[in-house]
């Protein structure tokens, strides 16, 4: 379908959406020829869209949206006997409908038809277990199921699917197989699926799906990457602890604890891990934006990353636009609050704490075995592999191997200076708050 801006952001007298705009990022392959990373920015500052629309690059898009939940016997007018003829679906595609329906609802599907009336009006019919029946005798999810897998098979290579709330009238477990089958087709077709759900399982599901939390402060939009759902419970609750943390990942939110812990404070410290880098300096906008900032939140990056001001200066405008002086305002206030561990060019927190753990002093019996661990390891295949492959080694959980490995390297010389400035925050709040 020729989808439009008004398909989606429907000019009225409330809103006429003047002011909107985004910048799209996309390559495209012609024959041989690869062009990426290419740019284009759409907006409205008057009464049309602009680029013009013959200007778009062209793609295949799907979109299946709320109206996929109505069930079809709402839609239906006639209250009189309907007789059908039926055509059963035959092709390879059908059947691969078929194979994957009769999977993710758990049902043996037999045969898929269409069944048709004389004024014209077609109808999905399915057969299970010698049961014949249309879709004006199936259940909503049992509906929306078909058509979300019959779009998805049907598009062709390299399409964009959009999916709005893809959880709504399914189980768990049937929403569990369903991303499943998501993923092997997107894979096998080179599809581009996104779809919005308010189902925190979906979080569990990092090995087929990237998450991106979307939240509005200050009148703007933000998308945050791979976020623990804590991000926005606090955007939009209360603070429980005198202090807040936000880092990037498990790694750093031990390294704050046991910190916290060694100047005897951790029980006023709350940690959340946020993810990359990028979504500390997003979230430090965000809060900037409400008004939200205040010298009890810590914004710590990893510091392997963006470590010179100039470069934080510009994620941070790109995050937070705006060319009025309220606007400049909060840029510099974002920028004041980022913080990251003391790292030399090069290193990264994992490889940090692998160096401290070898070099752990003799004094330190009960370290014995870690130390020696740390000193055997290979090379890793990839920059968080000194912290996995100790604790895979060691046997433990990962976030009892990741506390272990952290607590032992706080007994190394070198942590003092990697947390210096982490100690030196939490040790002034701690002063200031009389903690």
């Amino acid at each position: 379908m020729n989808y439009k801006f008004p398909n989606f952001f429907l000019p009225t007298s409330d809103s006429r959406w003047q002011g909107s705009s985004f910048e799209l990022t996309y390559s495209f392959r012609d024959g041989q020829n690869l062009s990426g990373e290419l740019r284009q920015s759409y907006g409205k500052a008057g009464d049309r869209w602009t680029p013009r629309y013959e200007n778009r690059p062209e793609r295949h898009v799907e979109y299946i949206g709320i109206r996929s939940c109505v069930p079809r016997i709402e839609d239906e007018r006639s209250t009189t006997y309907l007789e059908f003829s039926t055509t059963v679906a035959d092709g390879d595609v059908m059947a691969a409908v078929r194979v994957a329906a009769s999977r993710v609802l758990n049902r043996n599907y037999a045969e898929l038809s269409t069944k048709q009336h004389w004024t014209g009006k077609r109808y999905r019919g399915v057969a299970v277990n010698q049961l014949a029946y249309s879709s004006l005798s199936m259940g909503a999810g049992e509906q929306r199921v078909f058509e979300i897998l019959e779009r998805l098979y049907f598009a062709p290579k390299y399409s964009l699917i959009l999916i709005d709330e893809l959880d709504l009238l399914m189980h768990e477990d049937a929403l569990r197989r369903l991303v499943d089958v998501i993923h092997a087709r997107a894979e096998d077709r080179g599809l581009q699926v996104v779809f919005t759900t308010h189902r925190e399982s979906i979080l569990s599901r990092g090995d087929k799906v990237l998450v991106h939390h979307v939240f509005s402060a200050g009148g703007k939009t933000f998308s945050m990457p791979g976020t623990h759902p804590d991000v926005l419970h606090r955007l939009t609750g209360s603070l429980t602890r005198s202090i807040e943390v936000f880092v990037e990942d498990d790694v750093s939110s031990a390294v704050v604890a046991r910190q916290a812990e060694m100047l005897d404070m951790r029980r006023h410290v709350s940690i959340t891990p946020v993810g990359a880098a990028s979504n500390i300096v997003t979230l430090a906008c965000a809060f900037a934006l409400r008004n939200g900032l205040n010298e009890n939140q810590g914004f710590f990056m990893d510091g392997d990353v963006y470590r010179s001001s100039d470069e934080r200066t510009e994620l941070i405008a790109k995050a937070l636009t705006g060319s009025s002086i309220h606007d400049a305002a909060r840029r510099e206030r974002a920028l004041a609050f980022l913080r990251s561990f003391a790292l030399q060019q090069g290193e990264w927190p994992e490889k940090v704490l692998h160096e401290m753990l070898v070099q752990l002093p003799d004094s330190e019996p009960e370290c014995a075995e870690l130390k020696a661990l740390a000193a055997q390891l290979n090379v890793p295949a990839e920059r968080h592999g000194f912290v996995g492959q100790l604790v895979e080694a060691m046997g433990h959980s990962r976030d009892v191997g990741v506390a272990k490995i952290v607590e032992a390297a706080s007994r190394s010389p070198g942590w003092g200076e990697f947390v210096g400035p982490l100690a030196a925050w939490l040790s002034e709040r701690k002063s200031a708050l009389a903690l």
